[in-house]
C-alpha cells in the first residue's frame, strides 16, 4: 500500500470516529462543522449528511487500497476500516429514529444530543457502539504505523520523510485538524526527539506481541555488501536510515547487541592467560615447515580450504587447549589465512570459550549464540536486518532508545539460522568454540547443532574439547590436532625461561651445570605435555629456590609431585597450613556460594569481621585486590584466583572439578557458626556504597540498577540465612545497616523509587517480608508493635509476605533467579505468625479484591503455595460454627466465578 493510501484512508477512518464518539459522548454544541457554525440550528439531517460523507470518504479511499497480504498490517488497517461502516449505519438507523419522532431541529437549550438518543436506543446499545469506535481509533495507529514502515522499507526512506510529503491530506477537507493530528501522532512515534519514550515503549510492545512486526518482514531482505577498503556498502540500507547519518544503523545494531550482552559475556575469554613467548607459533606454520608433520592436520592449509570439514583441537585436562584458542583468534595471522578462503567476500570471526566453573550462561547454549551473534553484529551491523529482521524493524519504526523484550530461546535459535543460512554470498563466517566439555547441557546435542551450521555454505568452524568418546566419534576423521603431542618444545620453552630468570638458579647452575639440565628434563618429561601441571610445579620450584633449598632439595621434591593433576591438587591441598585451611574453606565456600561473579572486594568484605566501621567510600580499591591475592595465594595455594576483571576464579577447570570431587570430605572442617549467606549479606550491604564507583554490575552511570542489583542480592542471601539465635542478631545489624545506607545514598530519590517498588508502595520492612526474611521481619514488627504497613496506603506486610515478588514488575521477577525457591517454608512460616499475632485477613489489597479473592485469582484453584496459604487465612477467617472446608469450597468457587 503507498503511503498515501496508508496515511488517507486511516486519517479518514480517525475522523469518522471522532465525529461519531462527540455525538455519543457530548452535546452537539462541542462539534462545530468547517465553517465554524455552531450546531445549534444544525438539522438531523445535516448530521446525517456529514456521517454519510465521512463513511462514504473511507470508503472511497478503502476501494482504492489494493488487496493486502493476508496477516499483514495493511489487512488489519483494512479491516478497522471497515468496521466505520457497520458503525455509520447503526448511527444512521438512530438518527432516523429522532426524526420519525417529529424533531427536525434540536432544541439544545434544553436537551443534548446524547438525552435524545437515549430516548431511542438502551444505554447497553450506546455502550456497544462507544466500545466499537474506541477500538476502531485505538487499533489505527500500529497497522498505519506498520503500513507506511513496509512501504518506506522498498522505498529506502525513513517513515517521518514520507510523511513531510502527505500535504495533500490537508485537502481532506473538514477532516484536517484530525488527519493531520493522526498524522503528527504518527511520525512522533517514529521520532525520539519528538515522541514520548512511554509513548512508543508502550506502542512497541504492542506491535511485538501482535505479531504484526513479523508479518511485514516475511518478504526476503536483499542487501549488497562490498568490501572495498575495508568497509561495507548496503544498497538500499536500512529503511529508516537511507540517505542519513551511517551512525544511525550502528545505534539499531548497538540497540540489538545491548540486548544480546548478559554481564558475563568475555569474562571467561579475558581470563584465560596468554600465551608464553614464542609458544604456539607452529599452530601457523606449513605443514612443510614443522619437525612433527605426522602428528597434525595442517591448520593454515584448513583456514585456506573450502573444507567444511570442523577442525578439533583436543587434549588432556591442563594442556593448554582454551589458552591456543585465544592465541589463534587474537594473531592477525588468522585473518590473512581466512582472507584467502573468502576471497574478497567480506569475513565474520566470532569465537566462544564455554566455563564450566562460571555462571549458568557461560556454559549454556544460549550464551553461546548470544555472544556469537553480538560480535558479528559488532564486525557488520547490516548483518542485523538479516539475523534479527523482526528486531531491527523495531528499533527503525520506535527507536534504538526503545529496549525490545528479553530474547526467548526460538528467536534465538531462528535469527542464528538466518545468519548462517544467509552467509556465503553475503559474507563468510569462522567460528571458533573452545571448551566443549564445558557445556552443561547434552553434548551429543550440541555437537549435532554444530555439525548442522558447519553443513552450511560460507561457514568455518574449530573447536575444542578433552577428548571424550562424544567427540572422539563425532571429529575422528576430521582435520585434528592433539595438544600434548605438540607441545614439548613449548613447555621446555617456558621452563628453561623461568628458571634463567631466576638469580637463585643461575648460582645453581654455574655450580652444578649438567644435574641443573636433568631438573629442567624431568620436569618436562613428567609433564607429559600439560602445560598447567608444568606451571604449578616450577612455581613450587622457584618458592624452594628463595628459600635458598639444595638441588638435591629440589629435586626431590620433583620426585615427590604426583604426575596427575588431581593428585597434584590433593597434595597442595595438603600442603596448606593448618592455621590456614579454615580461611581457605571459608573462602571456597563463599566463592561456591555466591550468586553470580564474586568480586575480589566483595570477598574482602565477607572476610572482614566488621567491614561496618570504615569509610567504605575511601577504600583503595586496587591496593585491596592486591591484599585479596596475597592472601588467596596463602590460603588457597592458587587453587583460587584473582582474575583479569577482579573476580575471584579457579584457577582451571580441573580444580574446580577436584573441589567438586572432594568437597563433601573437606567442608566437613567448616565451623558450625559459619553461614556463608549471612557474610555474603553483609558484603553486599557494604557493597551497595561503592557498586557505582566500581562499574562491575548494574547499568550505565547514574542508573538506579546501580542501587537495586546490590539490594536485591543482599536481600536474596538474607533469604537463605540460617534462623539461629546468633544469625538472628547479626542478620538485623545487617539489613539496618543497609537500610542505613541506602537512606544515605538515595537522598535525592527515595529509595522506594527504585525499580522494585514501582509497582506497589512499600517501605524497607515490606520489602523484607516481600522476601520472607523471617527473623528480621518478626524482630522489627514485635519491635513497633505494628502488623499493617506504616503508612496510609501502603501494602500490609501480610500482603507483602503472600505475594512476594509478584509485587515486583516482571523484568525483576526474572532477575531474582530464585523463583524456585519462593513458596519455601519460611515464607510460610512467616504468613503464619503474622495472622497469630493479629494481621487483618480481610483487609483490601493492591489488586482490589480481598486477601482471600486475590490469591486464589493469582494462584489457581490447584496451586501449592496457594492452597497452603489459603489454608493458613481460613483459620483466621473461617466463621464459627461452618465447616471450614465446605466455607473455603464455597469461598473459592465464588471468587472463580
Amino acid at each position: 500500500m503507498d503511503p498515501v493510501s496508508a496515511l488517507g484512508v486511516a486519517a479518514a477512518a480517525v475522523q469518522f470516529v471522532d465525529f461519531g464518539s462527540r455525538l455519543l459522548s457530548n452535546t452537539l454544541e462541542t462539534y462545530k462543522n468547517a465553517t465554524g457554525q455552531s450546531t445549534r440550528n444544525m438539522e438531523l439531517s445535516v448530521i446525517s449528511q456529514d456521517l454519510v460523507l465521512l463513511a462514504t470518504e473511507v470508503e472511497t479511499l478503502l476501494g482504492k487500497m489494493e488487496e493486502p497480504r493476508p496477516g499483514s498490517a495493511a489487512e488489519k488497517l483494512k479491516s478497522l476500516c471497515h468496521g466505520c461502516k457497520s458503525v455509520n449505519a447503526e448511527l444512521q438507523t438512530i438518527l432516523e429514529k429522532l426524526q420519525a419522532k417529529g424533531s427536525s431541529k434540536l432544541d439544545l437549550a434544553k436537551n443534548s444530543f446524547v438525552s435524545a438518543v437515549k430516548g431511542v436506543v438502551s444505554a447497553g446499545k450506546l455502550k456497544v457502539l462507544e466500545g466499537q469506535m474506541e477500538t476502531i481509533r485505538e487499533g489505527m495507529t500500529l497497522p498505519t504505523l506498520l503500513s507506511l514502515w513496509a512501504e518506506a522499507q522498498e522505498q529506502g526512506k525513513a517513515i517521518h520523510q514520507l510523511l513531510q510529503h502527505q500535504k495533500d491530506v490537508e485537502a481532506l477537507g473538514r477532516k484536517a485538524t484530525a488527519a493531520n493530528a493522526f498524522a503528527q501522532e504518527i511520525e512522533s512515534l517514529t521520532l525520539a526527539e519528538k515522541g514520548t519514550a512511554s509513548v512508543r515503549k508502550k506502542m512497541a510492545l504492542r506491535s511485538w506481541k501482535t505479531g504484526w512486526l513479523s508479518d511485514e518482514i516475511k518478504q526476503p531482505l536483499q542487501i549488497n555488501i562490498s568490501n572495498e577498503d575495508g568497509y561495507e556498502i548496503i544498497q538500499p540500507f536500512s529503511v529508516g536510515f537511507a540517505n542519513e547519518d551511517s551512525t544511525k544503523h550502528w545505534q539499531v545494531a548497538s540497540a540489538i547487541r545491548r540486548s544480546l550482552y548478559y554481564e558475563t559475556i568475555s569474562y571467561r575469554e579475558d581470563a584465560i592467560p596468554c600465551t608464553y613467548e614464542t609458544t604456539f607459533e607452529w599452530i601457523f606454520e606449513p605443514l612443510a615447515q614443522c619437525k612433527q608433520p605426522g602428528l597434525w592436520s595442517s591448520f593454515p592449509s584448513w583456514l585456506e580450504s573450502e573444507s567444511k570439514s570442523i577442525y578439533w583441537i583436543t587434549g588432556k585436562p591442563g594442556s593448554g587447549k582454551s589458552t591456543l584458542m585465544k592465541y589463534i583468534t587474537s594473531k592477525a595471522t588468522l585473518k590473512e589465512h581466512l582472507l584467502r578462503w573468502s576471497n574478497d567476500i567480506p569475513l565474520l570471526l566470532a569465537s566462544f570459550y564455554f566455563w564450566q566453573a562460571g555462571t549458568d550462561v557461560q556454559k549454556s547454549q544460549d550464551g553461546l549464540l548470544r555472544s556469537l551473534l553480538s560480535q558479528c553484529l559488532e564486525q557488520m551491523p547490516s548483518v542485523g536486518r538479516i539475523a534479527c529482521p523482526k528486531r531491527w524493524a523495531f528499533h527503525e519504526i520506535f527507536g534504538p532508545d526503545i529496549d525490545a523484550p528479553p530474547w526467548e530461546w526460538g528467536e534465538l535459535v531462528d535469527s542464528f539460522h538466518s545468519l548462517t543460512s544467509k552467509s556465503c554470498n553475503n559474507y563468510k563466517l569462522a567460528l571458533f568454540i573452545d571448551g566443549l566439555d564445558e557445556f552443561s547441557g547434552n553434548h551429543a546435542s550440541l555437537v549435532q547443532f554444530i555439525e548442522k551450521i558447519s553443513a552450511c555454505d560460507g561457514i568455518k568452524i574449530c573447536v575444542s574439547s578433552r577428548p571424550w568418546n562424544v567427540f572422539s566419534d563425532a571429529y575422528k576423521s576430521t582435520p585434528s590436532l592433539r595438544l600434548e603431542d605438540l607441545t614439548k618444545k613449548d613447555i621446555e620453552l617456558f621452563v628453561t625461561r623461568h628458571f634463567e630468570l631466576h638469580p637463585g638458579f643461575k648460582e645453581l647452575s654455574g655450580i652444578f651445570p649438567h644435574e641443573v639440565n636433568h631438573l629442567s628434563e624431568t620436569i618436562v618429561t613428567k609433564a607429559r605435555g600439560v602445560f598447567l601441571w608444568v606451571s604449578i610445579v616450577v612455581q613450587s620450584l622457584l618458592t624452594g629456590l628463595e628459600d635458598g633449598d639444595k638441588l638435591s632439595d629440589l629435586q626431590a621434591t620433583l620426585n615427590d609431585l604426583p604426575e596427575d593433576l588431581q593428585d597434584l591438587f590433593q597434595r597442595i591441598w595438603d600442603s596448606i597450613d593448618e592455621r590456614h585451611k579454615g580461611n581457605a574453606l571459608q573462602f571456597i565456600q563463599l566463592h561456591r556460594t555466591a550468586r553470580g561473579p564474586l568480586h575480589a572486594v566483595n570477598l574482602w568484605l565477607a572476610d572482614e569481621e566488621s567491614p561496618f566501621q570504615l569509610d567504605i567510600k575511601q577504600l583503595q580499591i586496587d591496593k585491596l585486590v592486591q591484599v585479596m591475592k596475597r592472601r588467596l595465594n596463602s590460603r588457597t595455594k592458587c587453587l583460587l584466583e584473582i582474575s583479569f576483571h577482579g573476580h575471584v576464579e579457579y584457577i582451571h577447570r580441573t580444580a574446580y572439578d577436584w573441589i567438586q570431587d572432594v568437597w563433601q570430605n573437606i567442608c566437613l572442617d567448616i565451623p558450625d557458626e559459619f553461614d556463608a549467606f549471612l557474610e555474603l549479606a553483609k558484603a553486599e550491604s557494604c557493597y551497595f556504597l561503592i557498586a557505582e564507583t566500581l562499574g562491575d554490575r548494574g547499568g550505565p552511570p547514574g542508573d538506579q540498577d546501580w542501587y537495586w542489583e546490590p539490594i536485591q542480592t543482599c536481600f536474596w542471601y538474607a533469604m537463605k540465612v540460617k534462623d539461629t539465635r546468633s544469625n538472628t542478631k547479626r542478620l538485623i545489624q545487617i539489613l539496618e545497616h543497609l537500610h542505613s545506607n541506602m537512606q544515605k545514598v538515595m537522598e535525592s530519590i527515595t529509595w522506594m523509587s527504585i525499580r522494585c517498588t514501582l509497582l506497589h508502595k512499600t517501605d524497607f520492612i515490606g520489602l523484607a517480608a516481600q522476601f520472607a526474611i523471617q527473623p528480621y521481619v518478626r524482630a522489627k514488627i514485635s519491635k513497633k508493635g505494628k502488623v499493617h504497613g506504616l503508612d496510609t496506603g501502603q501494602m500490609s506486610v501480610l500482603e507483602s509476605v503472600i505475594f512476594g515478588w509478584d509485587c515486583f514488575p516482571m523484568e525483576m521477577i526474572d532477575e531474582l533467579k530464585c523463583r524456585e525457591n519462593f513458596a519455601s517454608s519460611a515464607r510460610l512460616e512467616l504468613i503464619g505468625y503474622l495472622i497469630e499475632i493479629g494481621a487483618d485477613t480481610s483487609c483490601t489489597c493492591h489488586t482490589g479484591d480481598q486477601i482471600s479473592e486475590a490469591v486464589v485469582k493469582r494462584y489457581g484453584p490447584s496451586d501449592e503455595y496457594g492452597d497452603a496459604v489459603l489454608e493458613l487465612l481460613k483459620k483466621a477467617s473461617a466463621p464459627a460454627g461452618r465447616s471450614s472446608k465446605r466455607f473455603w469450597r464455597k469461598e473459592r468457587k465464588r471468587v472463580e466465578k
